[in-house]
């Protein structure tokens, strides 16, 4: 509550604190969980390799936060051990492992979110 109170006083009424919640509204895929995720990770044809690829879709953000936590601007990491995913012969990278492992599971429903979340906030491109 005190840094709520400080965020306040520094940057306004408007000032947000803390990690923002996941969206799980209709157009954002859901999270999957084991013993699902072995399953659907073999399925998608989506491959984990550790970070540190120059190249990544969407300007190095991470899909997942921009999809799941409502357009959030995460760079992804550069060094961490799998946090980027192959998928149909591009790279995208994620912030930390989950964030890719929920990727690679379904990638064409993280695809398709990002869009219509580009769609809905241009200012992203």
């Amino acid at each position: 509550i005190r840094v709520e109170k400080m965020a306040r006083e520094r940057y306004g009424p408007h000032a947000v604190v803390g990690v923002p919640k996941i969206d799980e509204s209709k157009d954002v895929p859901k999270t999957v969980v084991e013993p699902h995720l072995t399953r659907k990770l073999g399925e998608s044809g989506a491959e984990i390799i550790d970070g540190g690829v120059t190249t990544l879709e969407y300007g190095g953000y991470d899909v997942f936060a921009l999809c799941k936590r409502g357009g959030l601007a995460i760079p992804a990491s550069m060094t961490a051990p799998k946090t980027a995913v192959v998928f149909q012969g591009k790279t995208y990278g994620f912030a930390d492992e989950y964030g890719a492992q929920q990727f690679a599971s379904q990638p064409l429903k993280f695809i398709r979110a990002m869009h219509a979340a580009l769609f809905r906030a241009p200012e992203l491109v």
